[in-house]
């Protein structure tokens, strides 16, 4: 699903939160939503199903719970809780009591801090870029000159792969990740539970992203990741095109080798910095993937569009 949401001048952050989680639970006419939406420049593309469905709708005053089933596990369940106050955050968590509207194993990213989480004004007009499937679920606000957090980056709550031998089915296998500034080499996917290599059980941890060729603070280095207009691949007749890269979660001074990656699981992948524009269309495999703003120097993340 891809869906650009614009919203009214003086809107309501209820109805705001409630469009946001409809759209992410298959809503895919505009017409059906609040009036705080501007329906006639809102879209809305659902070739691909949204894949979430809604778990608690009073999480808390400000706040809704959606999930989604694991690619490996159809009765297994990622939980995130979508929070729109002053500006919007995510968490996650393992699981989610929609009775007593509290979860367990919460995410330790901050979602209320400007710095953390996506721009919204109840006063100006603006808009959420939204995309989803089964697997991730992507935000990114804008108003006014505003865009992204601090790091113009946008925020993902996105299952990955199960690569380390302890991470079988039972543990949760999804994080939440801050784009802008895991690009800039922070520890910015905030994992819900894992093991380290002594045992331990890990809660709340957060750890970085890589790449092919590129550890966690090689984003912008020229001889580790890819930058630029030269940087298409050449097919065998010469034929150049985009090279889609992993996005791996790595902190190797508590689980050694990698945790697992986003993008064979959710189909979330990098593009080559400073090489697409934001809201590039291209096509791979007779699919069409968008690039998306993850930060504020070139990044840009790659999507299925719709």
């Amino acid at each position: 699903m891809y869906a650009e949401y614009e919203y009214v001048e003086n809107s309501q952050k209820s109805e705001i939160l409630a469009d946001l989680v409809a759209i992410f639970t298959g809503e895919s006419d505009p017409s059906n939503l609040s009036d705080s939406c501007n329906k006639a420049n809102t879209s809305i593309i659902s070739t691909v199903p949204a894949g979430w469905t809604l778990h608690d709708a009073a999480a808390s005053a400000n706040s809704q719970v959606v999930k989604a089933p694991y690619v490996d596990d159809a009765n297994s369940y990622k939980y995130v809780e979508i929070m729109l106050q002053s500006r919007l955050g995510l968490s996650g968590y393992e699981s989610f009591d929609a009775n007593s509207h509290t979860g367990v194993n919460k995410t330790s990213n901050n979602t209320t801090s400007s710095g953390y989480t996506q721009p919204y004004s109840n006063t100006q007009a603006g808009k959420f870029y939204l995309l989803s499937s089964a697997r991730f679920l992507v935000i990114l606000g804008e108003y006014a000159t505003y865009r992204g957090d601090n790091s113009q980056g946008m925020i993902i709550a996105a299952e990955y792969s199960r690569t380390q031998p302890w991470n079988m089915s039972g543990f949760p296998s999804f994080a939440i990740l801050l784009s802008g500034y895991g690009l800039g080499g922070q520890p910015m996917a905030y994992i819900v539970r894992a093991m380290d290599t002594l045992g331990n059980d890990v809660i709340g941890d957060s750890v970085y992203i890589a790449s092919e060729g590129s550890s966690y603070n090689d984003w912008n280095s020229l001889d580790h990741f890819p930058q630029g207009t030269d940087t298409k691949v050449m097919d065998a007749t010469k034929k150049r095109y985009v090279p889609f890269l992993p996005i791996l979660l790595v902190k190797a001074k508590k689980y050694s080798v990698r945790l697992g990656d986003f993008s064979t699981i959710s189909n979330v992948w990098v593009a080559p910095k400073s090489l697409l524009g934001q809201f590039e269309t291209i096509t791979e495999d007779g699919d069409e993937f968008i690039a998306l703003q993850a930060n504020a120097s070139g990044h840009r993340f790659l999507f299925e569009k719709g």
